[in-house]
């Protein structure tokens, strides 16, 4: 069964007959297939006469024996496929039977591709890393390609299991001793697929023992003709944790081990619901929450209409797992955790499942510090000790870097600051001055609109209805003005508010830690909840409780960073004309569009029929949208997700340093470029954001960085008080399709008429389109790279400067390292002739003298013969550089004549003498080629001086050296001159270290993630991977292109993805 209906098919029935299996092993599926659904059957008509007192306290303890002995056999099973997995990755083969299938492959599969197939079919983690480290190894990428949908296909494994097994002996060593047995790698697979950790095989027992017990709880709340429909859907659940499918809506990579435990997940959080439901039903009529203003709730008016919806998640959850709506089973539970977080603790995003777990415990634990001590005693003193531990504690840097454990003054004193302030403040100022709330709340209102709402808003180029432009310049201080609301105003105004109250003590806990961490990290979200504290619910609604209404604020502010740019992109995505006309323009003309579209998007029209359940949808889970076939007309449901987008656990997590080393040699050009912008916004873009240039930014926003033709995209993924953790992805710029350059060109358009007041465009496109203008030349200093073709690089040279240069080159070595004259032979009679042209005798006594060597006649007509056969060599008979050859020749790849190999046999000779001779040769080459020294091609003396200052400022080297890592990265070295093949040219790469000037966007993140969702389901479920599809096409409101190239493997093809990088913030910074 293939094709698109096989997979709506496995989306509904958990694909059972998906892939190309044997006779046996399809009949022992379909029979525990079967099994599974007569025991679920069975189970939810036993005692379905019961009320519904009798389903809940007399039928438990048979509902967890149930549940228990299915969870049982599942973790059996899983446990018993996962050992054998870890088995037969010990097992080596003996016999080379195997062998004779080495021949027998697909016509559009190359041998040498061919030959590493095991190491697909055998990999472990990710794929899309596999294949992108295989395709950096120079493994022609379309054969690859070719090969991983032959493997998915299930023909491999078919032909493989016809084949007889017999033939193959493999041993393993247990204890010491050594086993033989006949199960190859792929043996396990037939029957069921192995996990590839313990961790899904406990994960798949606790959804599964959850999604049982559960369902059967609620199966009082079923009528009879829903009880079978409800124990096929637990049947089918249950069996994909044993045979997981193929692809799922809502993965991000292939093969996805965890996606056995969605279904079964999904059940057990519906029915879990609609349990906690029934006990509200049974327990409560009237729900009465007198710390919450009074609120009453009538459960009874409620209750039919939870029942409801929690009877459509479970009776239609087939199809909800087909919309897309139901998520990866780690990346939900995830973004429950994450949505705890921020709304108990404040928090903002998560780095990874340590760093939650770190989050979680530090915000539990100051909580319980805190509520330990108020429940202890209630007055101005330990409300003070309280705000100030949950400083301490909410700033206190957990992880640290070599650069702020250097500055460990900073690092550790500022927090100390932080906190001894807000114990000063909080209790000199209201409680020793018996709590003027009037004056307070009205004092800190104003600083913090001011401070972290205008100031901000006026420090970045921003939107003003129909112009755009920046109010304010560059202020000096502006980092310190800003840290004076964490200093003074946040403590002040929090102990203010919660100073009479007379809530639950956890409450005023939870409540203090949640504003002091706000308004430490996003100070103008705490500015939010601060005017909805004074202004809104006192004026508004005749709320007069401060404690409460902060409490209620600070909640509502969190779900409106959240809820509202996913409303901003329901109601801007109706622009579908030819933007980059409008934003040419840039005059009258562009005003009228924008105000004829401002009406236009807010006009209600029939693609609100699909948006807005889906808004709902977003509402009430935090779910992104996704975005169907890339037209923004057509927003619709999407799966939830961290602000992390991708599906976890995220594996091969690497520093700067090994992306690079491991990407180079695929993006030569790029990668060196982004990893150095990657360190530069490791150091500064903290310290920039809290400044104020680039706006008011939240967790989770996404900028566009863009330097001619080099554009980054800048993750905000955590926003902590003393640091932000970003991730940073470049696209291709030394090789662009028409569509991604016709979307950069609309961007550089924008850029270049900018300065052309009122900017009627930039404020159209901030207004209709999702990119924004926040900053122009924003200075980064990072390495910029300049690439020239070797056939042009060296024209300027000729025969005697290039000879000089690398007799320079030679002389500089021979300073260095001083060479036995026992090592060197004289020249061969048959190449004397040859070798004349080279003799520089003359020249290399006098560079000698230079240098202050006196060596006598005989080491020094070794010393010019030993020139003479590297020169040989390196140079054609014209005497120039061989420029076919040069890349290999740089490179240490030198092809001497068979008489010259004594060379090879002494190694300290070659690697460290000729090797750097002739690298700095060809440097010194390139860079005389320019004429910088004149016409003066008979005196050496210039060349030796030269060459001195290019070895004292530039770093000659290979890019994937070691040298080139340590230049690079850690001494930051001014210059770099290296030598690269970039799609079968012959490049001369130049790096620069300068402050760089970028000019920075802001991006409507929820469109990203909205056409990440889509490009994703339609990639790896549908397997749509047509190369026109509408999606990726030119689009310069929404720069589908750009996006997704972004993304990453298997849905985009970025040139550079960082790891999660931590950036922190000199709160001293002027």
């Amino acid at each position: 069964m293939k094709g698109e209906f096989a997979i709506i098919f496995a989306a509904f029935f958990g694909g059972i007959f998906l892939g190309e299996h044997s006779l046996g092993s399809t009949i022992i599926r379909i029979s525990i297939y079967l099994l599974l659904i007569f025991a679920f059957e069975l189970l939810f008509y036993y005692n379905n006469s019961e009320t519904l007192d009798n389903q809940l306290n007399l039928s438990k303890n048979t509902i967890h024996l149930a549940s228990g002995i299915i969870t049982f056999i599942i973790f059996i099973i899983k446990l018993l496929l996962w050992l054998l997995n870890v088995l037969v990755d010990t097992a080596v083969e003996l016999s080379d039977s195997a062998d004779s299938s080495e021949n027998e492959y697909p016509e559009n599969i190359p041998p040498d591709v061919w030959q590493i197939r095991d190491k697909i079919i055998n990999h472990r983690g990710s794929l899309d890393l596999v294949i992108s480290d295989l395709i950096a190894s120079g493994i022609e990428a379309e054969g690859l390609m070719n090969l991983v949908d032959y493997i998915n296909s299930g023909n491999y494994l078919s032909n493989v299991t016809e084949k007889d097994e017999s033939e193959h002996l493999f041993v393993i060593k247990i204890c010491g001793n050594i086993y033989n047995f006949n199960l190859s790698p792929n043996s396990i697979q037939k029957i069921f697929p192995s996990s590839s950790s313990f961790l899904i095989v406990i994960y798949s027992c606790l959804v599964c023992y959850g999604s049982c017990f559960f369902a059967l709880s609620i199966n009082s709340q079923l009528s009879n003709g829903e009880r079978w429909w409800v124990a096929l859907i637990c049947a089918i659940s249950t069996f994909t944790i044993l045979n997981p499918t193929d692809s799922d809506p809502y993965i991000t990579k292939f093969p996805d081990h965890w996606t056995g435990c969605a279904r079964p997940l999904a059940i057990c959080i519906i029915c879990g619901i609609w349990y906690f439901f029934i006990y509200l039903d049974k327990n409560y009529s009237i729900i009465s929450i007198k710390f919450f203003y009074d609120l009453k709730i009538n459960w009874e008016i409620i209750s039919p209409y939870a029942d409801f919806f929690c009877w459509c998640g479970l009776i239609f959850l087939p199809f909800w797992m087909f919309l897309g709506l139901v998520g990866h089973p780690i990346s939900v539970i995830i973004a429950v955790i994450e949505s705890f977080n921020r709304y108990i603790f404040g928090q903002n995003g998560i780095e990874n499942i340590f760093h939650l777990l770190v989050q979680l415990l530090r915000g539990a634990g100051s909580t319980a510090i805190i509520w330990a001590l108020i429940d202890y005693q209630w007055n101005g003193l330990t409300l003070a000790a309280s705000i100030s531990i949950a400083t301490l504690i909410g700033t206190f840097p957990v992880f640290v870097h070599k650069k702020q454990i250097q500055a460990w003054v900073v690092t550790f004193g500022y927090p100390l600051l932080l906190a001894s302030l807000s114990f000063v403040i909080s209790y000199c100022l209201v409680h020793l001055l018996n709590n003027r709330w009037n004056i307070i709340s009205w004092v800190a209102f104003g600083w913090l609109l001011f401070a972290d709402v205008v100031f901000p808003y006026f420090k970045s180029y921003e939107r003003y209805f129909l112009f755009h432009f920046k109010v304010l310049n560059s202020i000096p201080g502006s980092v310190i003005f800003r840290n004076l609301t964490q200093l003074f105003i946040s403590p002040l105004f929090i102990a203010s508010a919660l100073y009479q109250s007379n809530m639950h003590k956890l409450i005023i806990a939870c409540a203090i830690v949640h504003s002091v961490h706000k308004s430490n990290s996003e100070p103008h979200i705490f500015a939010f909840a601060v005017w909805l504290t004074v202004l809104t619910f006192p004026r508004e609604f005749n709320l007069n409780s401060p404690s409460m209404n902060l409490i209620f604020s600070l909640l509502i502010a969190s779900k409106m960073e959240i809820f509202i740019p996913q409303a901003e992109i329901i109601f801007r995505s109706r622009l579908e004309i030819e933007t980059e006309y409008i934003i040419e323009s840039n005059n009258f003309f562009t005003a009228l569009f924008s105000i004829a579209f401002m009406i236009y998007q807010i006009i209600p029209l029939p693609d609100y029929v699909i948006k807005l359940p889906s808004l709902i949808w977003s509402f009430f889970t935090g779910s992104s949208h996704s975005a169907f076939k890339g037209i923004p007309f057509f927003l619709s449901f999407g799966p939830i997700r961290p602000f992390y987008f991708y599906d976890w656990p995220v594996s091969e997590d690497h520093d700067i340093e090994s992306v690079f080393t491991k990407k180079v040699g695929e993006h030569p050009i790029e990668e060196p470029v982004y990893a150095s912008a990657s360190r530069a916004l490791c150091s500064e873009l903290a310290t920039i954001l809290r400044s104020g240039r680039l706006g008011l930014v939240n967790a989770g926003d996404m900028f566009l960085f863009k330097c001619e033709n080099i554009t980054a995209y800048v993750h905000i993924i955590v926003i902590e008080p003393a640091s932000i953790k970003i991730q940073v992805r470049g696209i291709e710029y030394s090789s662009q399709t028409i569509c991604h350059e016709n979307e950069e060109n609309v961007l550089g358009g924008l850029i270049l008429g900018y300065s052309i007041f009122p900017n009627f465009s930039a404020a159209f496109a901030s207004s209709h389109c999702v990119y924004d203008i926040r900053a122009l030349d924003l200075p980064l200093e990072m390495y910029d790279v300049t690439r020239i073709k070797v056939s042009s690089a060296f024209v300027g040279a000729t025969a005697s400067s290039v000879l000089l240069s690398f007799l320079a080159s030679f002389g500089m070595n021979y300073k260095k390292r001083r060479i036995q004259s026992s090592y060197l032979q004289p020249m061969p009679s048959q190449f004397e002739e040859e070798a004349r042209q080279f003799n520089s005798r003359e020249k290399m006594r006098s560079m000698l003298q230079l240098f202050e060597i006196n060596i006598n006649e005989e080491e020094l007509t070794l010393l010019n013969t030993f020139f003479t056969m590297i020169c040989m060599t390196i140079l054609d008979s014209t005497g120039n550089l061989r420029t076919s050859e040069i890349v290999d020749i740089f490179k240490g790849i030198l092809s001497f004549r068979e008489e010259f190999t004594w060379i090879y046999s002494i190694p300290s000779l070659f690697s460290e003498f000729v090797i750097p001779t002739v690298r700095i040769g060809i440097g010194l080459v390139f860079l005389v080629s320019s004429g910088i020294l004149g016409d003066n091609d008979n005196d050496i003396e210039p060349f030796v001086l030269y060459a001195e200052e290019i070895i004292r400022d530039y770093l000659i080297t290979t890019l994937n050296s070691f040298e080139f890592n340590q230049g690079f990265f850690h001494e930051k070295r001014k210059r770099i001159f290296s030598l690269e093949k970039i799609s079968n040219e012959d490049f001369v790469l130049r790096f620069n270290m300068y402050d760089v000037p970028w000019n920075v966007f802001k991006l409507r993140h929820e469109w990203i993630r909205a056409l990440w969702n889509n490009e994703a389901r339609d990639l790896l479920f549908y397997h749509n991977d047509d190369t026109e599809r509408m999606s990726i096409q030119y689009n310069p409101a929404f720069l589908n292109n750009m996006i997704l190239q972004a993304c990453d493997l298997p849905i985009g093809y970025p040139a550079y993805v960082s790891k999660i990088m931590d950036s922190f913030i000199n709160p001293f910074s002027l």
